[in-house]
């Protein structure tokens, strides 16, 4: 299997109850070792407080994408529109294209 924009990997059980964020706070690895069966593992990327969601991205890993890019991606892949931090427009950039 390769990797990047046009591979897949298909999780499901309970990895498939974590939402989607463009900036996850979570990566998913698989654990390998011989004779057993791989299991997946689920890493934080930083500290989390007590009742903060936990996210992995659905996205490609070790690639870059415009915004616009990774709207167009989920929607074709996931049928969902990412509303997340990393989607939102920053207050900033919303005044600028109100013209203020």
């Amino acid at each position: 299997p390769g990797s990047g924009p046009g591979s897949r990997l298909v999780l499901g059980g309970w990895l498939s109850l974590f939402n989607h964020a463009c900036s996850a706070s979570a990566c998913v690895g698989l654990r390998l070792r011989e004779g057993r069966t791989p299991e997946a593992v689920v890493r934080s990327l930083r500290g989390h407080q007590q009742g903060q969601e936990v996210t992995l991205s659905y996205l490609a890993s070790g690639t870059f994408w415009t915004a616009a890019d990774r709207q167009a991606n989920l929607r074709a892949t996931y049928f969902f529109d990412c509303a997340c931090d990393s989607c939102r427009p920053s207050p900033i950039s919303s005044k600028a294209t109100a013209g203020e």
